[in-house]
């Protein structure tokens, strides 16, 4: 798979009524297999706050993707959900081993670290500076 480290990654994405768990999950378990992805998905329902304290209930789905990499995460499960629920804004990411666990639009931008743009580059990293 992409030649990329493969780990357990759990999306998770919910909209506001009328949504339906149910239907959410079916049809996300359906795309994950679409895409060749390993995955168990169960419906989830929440209850969030606005900028007012107001609270509002949500219907998603849990993804929990096995062995799957980043990769695979932000250049086809992500544009397949965004195809398939057009007002899905956002959606909560954690990745275990890498310790990401945040926004999906935070988990698919490049990561700003000089070290880290050196090691993609494949540089070798930089001396330390002596005080």
């Amino acid at each position: 798979m992409e030649g990329a480290s493969l780990r357990k990654i759990t999306v998770k994405v919910s909209l506001p009524p009328p949504a339906s768990a149910g239907a959410m999950a079916r049809d996300c378990a359906r795309m994950c297999a679409a895409q060749g992805l390993s995955a168990s998905v169960t419906p989830t329902y929440s209850a969030v706050g606005g900028d007012d304290s107001v609270f509002a209930e949500e219907a998603g789905a849990s993804i929990e993707l096995h062995a799957c990499s980043r990769e695979a995460v932000c250049g086809r499960l992500w544009p397949a959900l965004l195809a398939a629920y057009p007002l899905l804004e956002c959606a909560h990411v954690h990745e275990a081993g890498r310790g990401f666990n945040g926004c999906v639009f935070d988990y698919m931008r490049e990561s700003s670290c000089p070290a880290a743009l050196r090691r993609k580059k494949g540089g070798a990293p930089a001396p330390a500076e002596k005080g």
